[in-house]
């Protein structure tokens, strides 16, 4: 069963899936958002035979949820009450700004990374809590 990454924002949302053995991340697509976000995250969740979520939680610098992180999770406990799904929720305080670094080296054309940059940016955090599972075994 696959892990999914979320980064939530108010317009898009990026998604990642793991592979089956949940070792490794990939970003899957952007969804806009709007009043079927659920059912369209559903259906995902179908898709890739989802087991868990996580959600990139926006800190601030010292590492205390900023403004936006309740949202997150307000959306976040709404999505666990539709498919009964668990929710983690993992610090995405610098991913972001990670994958644009790397499309910069990467030379990715600018209207090409606007559109990718929020799944990667759920691939990138998602990697990270991956990791730290695999770690802790």
């Amino acid at each position: 069963m696959r892990v999914l990454g979320i980064d939530y924002g108010e317009k898009r949302i990026g998604i990642a899936a793991s592979d089956p053995d949940q070792k490794v991340s990939l970003p899957i697509r952007i969804i806009e958002s709007s009043q079927n976000t659920i059912k369209l995250l559903k259906e995902i969740i179908e898709e890739y035979d989802i087991s868990e979520i996580v959600f990139g939680l926006p800190k601030d610098k010292e590492g205390n949820d900023s403004k936006k992180a309740t949202e997150v999770r307000t959306f976040g406990e709404k999505l666990r009450e539709t498919t009964n799904i668990p929710i983690t929720y993992w610090d995405e305080r610098y991913s972001t700004k990670a994958v644009k670094q790397a499309m910069i080296q990467t030379n990715l054309k600018s209207r090409k990374k606007k559109k990718s940059l929020d799944a990667h940016a759920a691939a990138f955090f998602l990697q990270g809590y991956l990791d730290s599972k695999q770690r802790s075994l």
